[in-house]
């Protein structure tokens, strides 16, 4: 690569992931933003637009979970890496956005409509694809749980702010949980490892499924119920996860209105 490509592209870096974005951002988001990048060098000197990108990554998301549909292992295995490639999407068009200097208010709510609609039908689909080879109700009750529950703790930041007089930000990159810790450094240090961080269950998510390719379907007893699989004790954690982390989050954000 010559020098002069290579200035090219340290501008083009610096301009699409602000330093301080990437300092401040969990490891795997890291992750998931340099994948994004390597979408962002195909379009940024394109016409494509920022919005037009939402559209393509958003539509693949609806597509991609019907994967799991089929309960194949190796479709399984395609859903997850299709999730994580299409959802680090989600950066690029923020980052051609920066690039070019294009902002529209149209981007940022058609991206949270996305979400809303392919955070449940990820799960949805995954403990329909269950129901379908074999398993129980229980299974799609939690999926819709786990992805109910996602999407409302996702949601609730947007909703805050825009009833609040003075809206949530980051400070010294810590969240509002991060203040419970009362440490910034002990709060990232959760927060890389939390599984309940929405990156962070797509990389469990691909675990998972390849995991469930290797060892099979084990039998786990939870009660008086049964599960058959990695996949159903994956959305049993979740359902239970993000409904515990939405009332956290409701109980939080309640407290700091008047």
């Amino acid at each position: 690569m010559s020098d002069y490509r290579k200035d090219e592209l340290r501008d083009m870096r610096s301009k699409c992931m602000p330093e301080d974005k990437m300092r401040t951002a969990p490891v795997v988001e890291r992750l998931f933003i340099e994948i994004g990048f390597l979408f962002t060098r195909l379009f940024v000197k394109t016409k494509i637009t920022p919005n037009q990108i939402t559209w393509f990554w958003g539509i693949a998301l609806i597509f991609i979970p019907l994967l799991f549909l089929f309960n194949d292992p190796w479709l399984n295995i395609a859903g997850a890496i299709g999730w994580i490639i299409f959802i680090s999407m989600d950066n690029t068009d923020g980052q051609v956005a920066r690039y070019k200097g294009i902002y529209s208010k149209r981007g940022q709510f058609l991206d949270l409509v996305i979400h809303c609609i392919t955070y449940p039908l990820l799960f949805f689909c995954i403990g329909l694809g269950q129901y379908l080879t074999g398993g129980g109700m229980l299974e799609i009750i939690l999926a819709l749980i786990a992805g109910g529950f996602m999407t409302l703790t996702a949601i609730l930041r947007p909703l805050y702010n825009s009833i609040s007089d003075v809206a949530i930000e980051t400070t010294g990159g810590q969240e509002l949980e991060g203040r419970m810790f009362g440490s910034e450094r002990a709060y990232k240090m959760v927060r890389d490892v939390n599984p309940l961080t929405f990156v962070n269950v797509y990389v469990i998510l691909l675990a998972v499924t390849i995991l469930n390719s290797v060892f099979g379907d084990p039998v786990f007893t939870i009660g008086q119920f049964s599960l058959t699989g990695l996949l159903p004790l994956f959305l049993s954690f979740y359902a239970a996860g993000f409904l515990l982390a939405f009332m956290i989050r409701v109980s939080m954000l309640y407290g700091k209105l008047k």
